[in-house]
């Protein structure tokens, strides 16, 4: 919903380059460059309680925490 708002006005909006690869090869958005000190990116792992996970995702969980 956020790419419709940017697309069709002149919102200001946060993604990850992934998110809007499609966007920004069709050029209907533009990346700015900006950062501040106050910057900075929060992360969260999600799993249903008494579930084991996959091996993968729990390699994928370490280096996540290494970062």
């Amino acid at each position: 919903m956020s790419r419709l708002f940017v697309r069709e006005s002149d919102a200001v909006s946060v993604a990850t380059l992934v998110q809007i690869k499609d966007e920004l090869q069709a050029g209907v958005v533009h990346l700015l460059a900006f950062w501040q000190d106050w910057m900075y990116m929060q992360y969260g792992f999600a799993f249903l309680k008494g579930r084991y996970l996959v091996p993968a995702a729990e390699v994928f969980m370490a280096e996540a925490r290494k970062l």
